[in-house]
């Protein structure tokens, strides 16, 4: 599958109504004990996937930011 598949997919995908389980809107996640650290686990499994080659960069979209690891 390419990029272009991808982007024209997407036009006829539409996601459902997001729900809330907090009570806050997604870029207010940070303001939440749970809902942050659900955020960062999520994020925290990206690089690991990378490495395990479960998931890869779609080379017509460009590489992520490079994100350096907190000390």
């Amino acid at each position: 599958m390419t990029a272009d598949d991808l982007l024209r997919i997407s036009h006829y995908v539409m996601p459902a109504h997001p729900v809330s389980y907090f009570g806050l809107p997604a870029e207010r996640w940070h303001e939440h004990d749970e809902f942050g650290a659900r955020v960062l686990g999520e994020f925290g499994k990206i690089l690991p996937y990378i490495e395990q080659g479960f998931l890869r960069e779609i080379d017509a979209l460009g590489a992520y930011p490079t994100v350096t690891k907190a000390p």
